[in-house]
């Protein structure tokens, strides 16, 4: 079976919209860098238009040879009205997934569940821990990992300023 996948927007509340083709993951940066690969065409990324209530989409999933396709949408009304579908090719599994803001099904691949990175949340910014780009990418490319502590300067920045705020409230 050829995987494809097909999309229906309720509302016009995702302020991104993305596919990409996921190859491998870079524990150093979060939400949508840290899954190595390449975006689909199948998405005018910078287009508002075709993200509005009612427009639909469809397309086959073959622009690039991976194990795994990433769906997200960032909502403008905050984190937790994202979209994350993270799914891994399966000629013989669809799935469908509907909520508030959109339709999608899927042939060809099935939806994998993303689970929080236990213990991240003792060494790793807030912003890497609770992302679900990030926990995908962990959990599905174990390869990639690096012990907790080497994500580098930026996530070092970033943990400093969460533990200056966290020690200011006491």
């Amino acid at each position: 079976m050829q995987a494809n996948i097909q999309w229906e927007f309720k509302t016009g509340n995702f302020r991104y919209f993305w596919l990409k083709y996921v190859s491998g993951f870079n524990q150093k940066v979060h939400c949508a860098q840290c899954l190595k690969g390449a975006y689909s065409r199948l998405i005018q990324f910078r287009q508002k238009q075709h993200k509005q209530a009612g427009n639909k989409a469809a397309g086959r999933l073959d622009e690039y040879p991976t194990e795994f396709v990433y769906l997200c949408g960032v909502s403008n009304r905050g984190w937790a009205d994202n979209l994350h579908v993270a799914m891994r090719f399966d000629s013989e599994a669809s799935f469908s997934f509907e909520d508030h803001n959109i339709k999608v099904f899927a042939a060809g691949v099935e939806r994998v569940t993303i689970h929080p990175v236990s213990g991240a949340d003792l060494h790793v910014p807030k912003a890497f821990w609770s992302c679900r780009n990030w926990q995908f990418g962990h959990e599905y490319f174990p390869e990639h990992r690096l012990p907790f502590g080497q994500e580098g300067d930026t996530a070092n920045r970033i943990k400093e300023r969460e533990n200056a705020r966290q020690n200011m409230l006491f």
